[in-house]
């Protein structure tokens, strides 16, 4: 009942969920305030775990943080997230992480998890007992108390037995204390059993299978991890046996005399002979390297890098951690483990005596490379000795616990990496002055000179080079290798000495890029160098300004290809990041970068802007700067190097409206300041400095006082006082226009914060009214600009006083006012007699102005005045106010269009201002429209667009528009008239007539849908009446790259009835079988043929989802004689098996349907059997990987298939193991990348 109470709540809305389960928390902690209440609650009468009583009263002050109301409220917005997790798992999951806290061994806290649950539900009752009631009767009280009985036996046969373990003196603990144990022993994080999750279903099918055998042999990469997520997996499974871990085969024998049932055992040693405890389980845990015999062994694949990151990322380590500790460890467990061991590891890995010095140093040197010449070479200068013999002495340790190297294999390839380079130098040491340090160095300062073009290649010319077969010498993993180890060396050496020596390398490096296309490749390597040397490279970088080789050709040819192209210059920023992160480097790259952003450089992606919004970031200190005196010091350098960006910088660190995503990179070992929130005085004290230096350079700037008024909120009343005067002085010194905009942006400001008053962002209204005074004191001499608030474009009121949002009513009220006021307002510009060409010429430079609309309302008492047409027309080149005039009187009363198109003709206007005008004319009248009798320039212009027309000049419009449109405004025209009154099947049908012919400018986002629809309408009429089938086909060939498979009904209804038809696509695809030269056919002839058969996916014969086997057989039949004919037979069982795969299933649900199975039984070959293959393959598209699971569910499908069909359909059941094959393999390989964290 517990399960389906959940499985109910959890279908309901997230919304509902969460207020269930809030409702229910709120009701149990109200209910059970006390410390003894809840003890009763969960133990009974029995004795509590936590015997401290102030470590128990914080138990129960967390436990009610766990049942409040944003704990369960983020648990039901978790329900939505796709992890797999449902809500009974997210409420035990909460629960035993509060008893992991307090160190409750995980036997004991699942007791007591499962009797606050339980009372969490139970709420339900009171809460809603219409809807809860029945979940509580007799079955309800039965199953809690079967479950509490369960779990108790466990907990007092765990305490009895303990007690015997502790009096024999066994070395034995639970898995609860294990976990309490392994938490104790790690740290950022601290992990426990859960940690271990498995994610290998195979594993874990074939493991919940085997669990209550007496012997269960579990091989891992490595033995420990595998025995933890053993632990993990029966935990997961709810095994309610006790689970004991055995330290030593000394008690482990004990146990054989001691005759325990019931239990699971798991040895944490390992001997050449133990005796399996009998009546128990015992699980043996073995690594890859031990062999087993005549035993089955349950494989436990090493878990994937996103497993890994996840419970990482779960045990709270942040991401950028997670992902440095995965990218230098491979995920392998003895290296992390490493790194979160609380304390020292002090086994000695085997490696360390089994390999000699040389290879190790060669190793440690090297850090990761490939088969490949450059590489190879580069090995056996440094250990002296041929690559063969070097693999010979280090591939012994490539597996195991504790590798020295890690080997992945990977589409044909072999990468090899040092297991953890971090890890191994902290076992052995190179010094600068050996022979091997000083060959390094000359290997590295070879490689990284050699700028091969594939790394200078974009992604497009790198991809067709490698098809080509064009190689690397060296690889790039050897490279980064290489760099890594001096990166290691000079963190972990950190002297002077060393430093020394990496300086001279990387200037020396540097000294040899004298070109683009050299910077292109140093880019590659460019983080890297900036960490090893920060002092060589920001010299090569400063000297760069002064002497320029091609660095600035990064930044100033950008690539906007996001899917092929590289910016090398996002790099070099990103070095700049380092940097900036560096007390020492800050000033230095700050200046720099300075310099560069005020070559005003446009950019495609990455830009000095984003750097400089976290370096002046008010609220959080991004960089080294942890001061408001160090930002102000910035600030201060920066408007002396780089005067206009400056500005903007600090007024967007002040406005903070955009999002801020991410840090800066910071170097990966070099000593940094990390990311750290500033406090609120902090805060507050750099914007008030930010906003000195502001108005400090207001420079007389409209654009900077408009933005710096909606700013002047957040200042105290004198510093407001001091800036509303220094506004006033500079609005005297500006002209009119200029006075206007800001007047104008006050007045906007006012209204904005009335009307959103209620919201928690406006300011008091006591602050408004000193704005409002502020307006009364601003003068404009022009008196037209006074009005131009009234047009602007916006969708907000020209009001001061609004009706506020929120106030019922309150859209109408401000709709009234605010006509009420236009009205009014241009009543009195037009008594006073000023000059209307001013206020429509300051209105013109708006994107949009409505006052045409609005003078056609109120201008002349809403009457027609040419003049005034005429003088909107005289400011305007577009003469958008104008026809908007025109066309708002256009709609109420007759106008002299005649004399106006004459006029405008006369007068030389622009073909669109004249266009305007036929198209409101053409709109309203019910006549022919004049533009009928206009030359064709004009019609063409006037047929650009669209044209809603009187309801009775319908026809007019299709045939115009037909005559002077493109295709896709012709498309839309019809859509909008059969929109607004349905055409007939006919009629569209007519309108297609020809459609070819007609010009096409590329569509929009509309077309594809406007010719499905209107071709649906004929395909549903005219499918069965043959010549009008065939015609709409060729119609849908005509729109082939607008129209799917599916939507395609009459091409697909006359193809699969028609094997001429496909044998006459066929032969415009593919040669002839004794051609010697290739098929000379048009290119966009055979361009179009391939797209059509790439889209053809259909099976012969069908019709309703069945197939005739007459009908089929026939088809066959004919298109084979058809190839013949065409010198292509050759292509006959290939093309078929394409087909074929397009079979609808049979009617015992398998595929493909019975009479396909036939056909290939009697016509199928391996060419027909791989393509169908091919096709079937092909099917899938874009997919997300999933490790191998998805391909592993697909490969038993088809296996699943294959054996259905193998005793009446031999060569069908071919096609289909094969496909068990391939999928197999590609699981697998899914999984390897998994693993390895190629994804």
């Amino acid at each position: 009942m517990l399960e389906l109470l959940l499985d109910t709540i959890a279908t309901l809305g997230s919304a509902e969920v969460q207020n269930i389960l809030t409702s229910a928390g709120e009701s149990t902690v109200k209910k059970i305030k006390e410390s003894q209440k809840w003890k009763k609650l969960i133990v009974g009468t029995g004795e509590f775990f936590i015997k401290n009583e102030q470590e128990e009263n914080a138990f129960f002050e967390d436990l009610a943080l766990t049942l409040s109301r944003e704990n369960l409220t983020q648990i039901a917005q978790d329900l939505n997230s796709d992890d797999g997790y449902d809500l009974k798992h997210r409420l035990y999951k909460s629960f035993m992480a509060l008893m992991s806290k307090y160190e409750i061994p995980y036997e004991v806290a699942e007791a007591y998890t499962m009797k606050i649950i339980y009372a969490v539900l139970e709420q339900l009752r009171t809460i809603d007992p219409d809807k809860y009631e029945h979940y509580f009767l007799q079955e309800w009280r039965d199953e809690q108390e079967n479950n509490f009985l369960e779990l108790q036996k466990r907990i007092e046969k765990m305490s009895n037995e303990l007690v015997i373990y502790n009096r024999e003196q066994v070395a034995i603990v639970s898995s609860g204390q294990m976990d309490i144990e392994l938490r104790r022993k790690t740290q950022n994080p601290s992990i426990g059993i859960e940690f271990f999750m498995v994610d290998d279903e195979h594993f874990q099918n074939e493991f919940e299978d085997q669990r209550y055998e007496e012997m269960v042999f579990v091989r891992g990469r490595s033995r420990e991890e595998t025995i933890y997520c053993v632990l993990n997996e029966l935990w997961r499974l709810n095994d309610k046996r006790p689970i004991y871990v055995v330290r030593n085969l000394e008690s482990w024998n004990k146990l054989l005399a001691l005759g325990n049932k019931g239990n699971v055992y798991v040895p944490w040693f390992y001997e050449e002979e133990i005796v399996a405890i009998e009546n128990n389980t015992n699980i043996f845990v073995i690594d890859e390297n031990t062999p087993v015999f005549n035993k089955r062994v349950l494989e436990m694949r090493p878990r994937t890098h996103n497993t890994l990151s996840r419970c990482l990322k779960e045990a709270g380590m942040e991401y950028d951690k997670v992902y440095a500790l995965l990218a230098d460890t491979h995920g392998l467990y003895i290296q992390i483990k490493k790194q979160l061991f609380r304390g020292e590891y002090l086994k000695i890995p085997s490696w360390m005596g089994g390999v000699s010095d040389r290879a190790k140093k060669t190793s440690l040197l090297i850090g990761s490379w490939e088969e490949i010449e450059g590489d190879k070479l580069i090995i056996e200068s440094l250990y002296g000795a041929s690559y063969d013999r070097f693999l010979e002495e280090i591939l012994p340790y490539a597996k195991g616990e504790d590798p020295l190297i890690y080997m992945i294999k990977r589409n044909g390839t072999t990468s090899y990496y040092l297991a953890s380079m971090e890890n191994i130098w902290s076992y052995l040491n190179i010094l600068t002055n050996e022979k091997i340090w000083q060959s390094f160095v000359m290997a590295v300062f070879e490689v990284l000179n050699e700028s091969e073009n594939l790394f200078i290649y974009d992604s497009r010319e790198r991809l067709i080079a490698e098809l080509k077969g064009e190689r690397l010498f060296w690889s790039e993993t050897i490279r980064k290798g290489m760099l890594k180890t001096l990166l290691i060396k000079g963190a972990y050496q950190n002297d002077e000495e060393t430093q020394l020596a990496l300086n001279g390398l990387v200037s020396e490096v540097l000294k040899c890029v004298k070109t683009e296309k050299q910077w292109i490749y140093i880019s590659k390597f460019w983080r890297e160098l900036c960490e090893i040397s920060p002092a060589a490279t920001l010299e090569r970088l400063e000297n760069e300004l002064r002497e320029g080789t091609g660095l600035l050709s990064l930044f100033q040819n950008q690539s906007s290809d996001f899917l092929f192209g590289r910016n090398a210059y996002i790099d070099i920023l990103w070095g700049i990041e380092e940097f900036l992160c560096q007390k020492e480097y800050f000033w230095r790259a700050f200046r720099w970068l300075l310099i560069l952003d005020s070559y005003n450089i446009e950019y495609k992606s990455n830009s000095p802007k984003d750097i400089f919004t976290k370096v002046f970031c008010t609220w959080m200190n991004f960089s080294s700067l942890e001061t408001s005196e160090k930002k102000m010091m910035a600030a201060k350098i920066a408007f002396d190097i780089d005067y206009c960006n400056t500005w903007e910088y600090l007024y967007s660190a002040i406005d903070n409206r955009g999002s801020m995503v991410g840090e800066l990179l910071s170097p990966q070992y070099r000593e940094h300041e990390n990311m750290r929130a500033t406090t609120v005085a902090e805060m507050r004290k750099t914007h008030l400095g930010y906003f000195e230096f502001l108005i400090k350079h207001m420079d007389f700037s409209v654009d900077r006082w408009k933005k710096m008024i909606n700013l002047l909120e957040e200042l105290p009343e004198e510093l407001s006082k001091k800036v509303f005067e220094q506004l006033l002085y500079e609005l005297s010194q500006m002209s009119d226009e200029e006075v206007m905009r800001i007047k104008n942006e006050i007045r906007h400001l006012i209204y904005r914060h009335r009307y959103f008053s209620s919201s928690n962002w406006s300011i008091p209204e006591k602050k408004i009214v000193e704005y409002e005074k502020l307006l009364d004191k601003i003068n404009i001499k022009t008196p037209e600009y006074e009005y131009s608030y009234l047009f602007a474009n916006n969708h907000d009121y020209p009001l001061l006083h609004p009706v506020p949002y929120k106030q019922e009513g309150g859209r109408n009220d401000n709709e009234l006012a605010k006509q009420e006021l236009i009205r009014d307002k241009l009543t009195e510009f037009q008594s006073c007699g000023y000059d209307l060409t001013i206020l429509a010429k300051v209105c013109a430079q708006e994107s949009y102005s409505p006052l045409g609309n609005y003078l056609a309302k109120y201008w002349n008492y809403g009457k027609w005045d040419f003049a005034t047409f005429k003088d909107l027309l005289s400011v305007q080149e577009s003469g958008a106010i104008a026809i908007d005039y025109l066309g708002s009187l256009g709609g109420r009363e007759f106008l002299p269009y005649n004399t106006i198109i004459e006029d405008l003709s006369n007068s030389s206007c622009s073909a669109e201002v004249l266009t305007g005008v036929y198209r409101i004319e053409a709109h309203s009248t019910k006549e022919i429209p004049l533009v009928t009798f206009a030359s064709e320039p004009i019609k063409k212009e006037f047929w650009k667009n669209c044209v809603y027309c009187n309801e009775c000049n319908k026809s007019w419009v299709l045939s115009e528009c037909k005559k002077f449109a493109t295709l896709d405004v012709y498309l839309d025209q019809i859509q909008g008239i059969h929109y607004r009154n349905s055409l007939s099947a006919e009629q569209i049908y007519e309108c297609f007539e020809d459609i070819e012919s007609m010009p096409y400018s590329g569509g929009n986002q509309m077309t594809s849908y406007h010719v499905e629809h209107l071709i649906s309408v004929i395909q549903e009429a005219y499918i069965d009446e043959p010549k009008k089938c065939i015609r709409i086909a060729h119609l849908e060939i005509f729109f082939i790259n607008l129209l799917d498979w599916k939507n395609m009904k009459c091409f697909r209804h006359m193809i699969k009835q028609s094997p001429e038809l496909f044998a006459q696509l066929i032969e415009g695809v593919f040669k002839k079988d004794h051609d010697t030269v290739e098929n000379h056919l048009k290119e966009t002839y055979a361009h179009n043929m391939h797209m059509i058969y790439e889209k053809a996916q259909f099976c012969p014969a069908e019709s309703n989802g069945q197939v005739s086997e007459d009908k089929l057989e026939q088809w066959i039949e004919k298109y084979k004689q058809l190839l013949i004919m065409n010198d292509q037979e050759s292509l006959f069982t290939v093309t078929l098996g394409r087909l074929f795969s397009f079979s609808p299933l049979g009617a015992d649900g398998h595929e493909p349907c019975e009479t396909v199975r036939k056909m290939i039984e009697k016509y199928g070959d391996d060419m027909l059997n791989r393509r169908y293959q091919t096709a079937v393959y092909n099917r899938r598209g874009v997919f997300s990987p999933s490790a191998g699971k998805e391909e592993l569910r697909m490969a038993e499908k088809f296996r699943e298939n294959a054996q259905y069909l193998e005793p009446y359909y031999p060569k069908t059941a071919k096609i289909f193991y094969g496909l068990y094959e391939t999928y197999k393999k590609e699981s697998e390989r899914e999984r390897m990348d998994a693993e390895n964290g190629w994804y």
